[in-house]
């Protein structure tokens, strides 16, 4: 870009000089927020995904917990069994031991009524172990009591050893030994089938808790593989090359100018059939002027054409230039006005007008108050105008320095480059004497 020649800039070029082109820069910006925008969707569908794992595992978790709490339950309950169990084996041993005495009088001297308090001790124990475990409301314990009292009555009114009252009692004893033995035998086998139930269902518990275990390392192995993926292309996108055009230096933009406006006076001079009596465009008196937001001037064009630069030189460049050229003929001089504008070449401006000298009043600088806007904000400023004055109360006119009356700091001083404004006009005003006088322009 340093070494482009200043005639091959484009409307491009002059105008990224103003306003740099990022649209590269833009697109790869946006490139990379597509890419990060990414990276939300895919935590959010793995935070999704883990939580209802987390949720599943935390379920099994609480039902493992369940059935390791009701080992407690189930180890009682085997408990209980057992020990009616062992209560029946001793009332058994009890009936097997005083059965023969009862009956075959192998004993002589046995009381039968320690063979009815043996029976009703067994008895009561069994109904309280029965009662305990199943609830039964007492009912059993008052169902022995009655029997018990009735039979202790019954012997106590015969006052005698009566062998087929023992017997009798000896067989309800037994018949009523059933029904703790069946409880025992309840309780044992429930506690077992419960024992077996609930390991098989521990074991199931721990499958899917192995599965979903798997489930989640799956879920985080494909939620790492994505955001690897990602930031792999985000990689590639920050590395990748910008394709850029540089915005063209203060010199270009300075050769492009004095190019720009010599082109258009060139093609002035031709229409006018001036080519042979202006040898070089540079022996005219010229004055340069520039419009900013905000002037009196700027109504007369789009806002987002008027803009400057300060250059790496320290001078402010300006995207709307007013060139103006005085071409002194023998009875009138010849005014060319050229607007030059950077940003828009198609709203490139001329004119061209003739006075008689005697039109002419003057030519000056005078100062006036304007109001600029710089990044948007309005700004009081002392102008200094350059004017050709004219008898009819109209002027030729251009901005040519603008310094701020705010005491703000920052606020730039606006100047022309390479500007000569005070030789130009004393130069300007010798002529017109001379004209007016009748004296011949040397």
């Amino acid at each position: 870009m340093n070494n482009k020649n200043s005639q091959q800039l484009t409307p491009y070029n002059t105008k990224i000089y103003f306003v740099p082109d990022t649209k590269a820069i833009d697109q790869r910006n946006n490139q990379l927020n597509a890419v990060y925008a990414q990276l939300n969707p895919i935590n959010t569908q793995a935070n999704v995904q883990l939580n209802r794992v987390n949720n599943q595992l935390n379920a099994l978790n609480s039902q493992v917990n369940a059935i390791n709490a009701e080992e407690n339950f189930i180890r009682n309950l085997k408990f209980r069994g057992l020990q009616l169990l062992i209560i029946n084996f001793i009332h058994s041993i009890g009936l097997a031991i005083t059965y023969p005495s009862i009956k075959f009088y192998s004993l002589i001297n046995l009381d039968l009524r320690w063979c009815y308090l043996f029976y009703f001790i067994l008895l009561l124990i069994e109904a309280y172990l029965v009662n305990k475990y199943k609830r039964t409301k007492y009912f059993y314990i008052c169902l022995i009591l009655w029997i018990f009292f009735f039979s202790i009555y019954s012997n106590f009114l015969v006052k005698m050893q009566n062998t087929e009252t023992a017997m009798s009692f000896f067989y309800l004893c037994a018949i009523f030994h059933i029904y703790p033995l069946y409880i025992g035998i309840s309780l044992a086998y429930t506690a077992i089938q419960k024992k077996n139930k609930n390991l098989k269902e521990a074991q199931q518990k721990i499958e899917q808790q192995k599965k979903l275990e798997q489930e989640k390392s799956q879920i985080k192995e494909e939620q790492r593989k994505k955001i690897q993926q990602i930031k792999r292309e985000i990689n590639a996108l920050q590395q990748k090359k910008i394709d850029q055009t540089l915005p063209p230096t203060d010199q270009e933009f300075d050769a492009w100018l004095e190019s720009r406006v010599k082109g258009m006076l060139t093609t002035t001079l031709h229409k006018l059939g001036l080519d042979d009596k202006i040898a070089n465009h540079r022996d005219l008196l010229r004055v340069r002027g520039y419009v900013l937001p905000g002037m009196k001037d700027a109504r007369h064009y789009r806002v987002q054409d008027l803009r400057y630069k300060l250059g790496v030189d320290g001078k402010r460049r300006y995207s709307l230039n007013l060139y103006t050229y005085f071409y002194p003929d023998d009875h009138q001089i010849m005014v060319f006005t050229y607007e030059i504008n950077a940003m828009n070449w198609d709203d490139g401006r001329e004119t061209t007008k003739e006075y008689f000298y005697h039109d002419v009043i003057g030519a000056e600088t005078v100062d006036d108050h304007d109001k600029l806007y710089i990044d948007g904000q309005p700004h009081k400023y002392r102008t200094q105008i350059f004017r050709l004055k004219l008898c009819d109360g109209t002027a030729i006119s251009a901005t040519v320095h603008s310094r701020p009356l705010e005491d703000m700091i920052n606020l730039p001083v606006f100047d022309m480059v390479q500007s000569d404004i005070d030789k130009t006009i004393a130069q300007l005003r010798m002529l017109l004497r001379t004209k007016k006088h009748g004296a011949q322009y040397p």
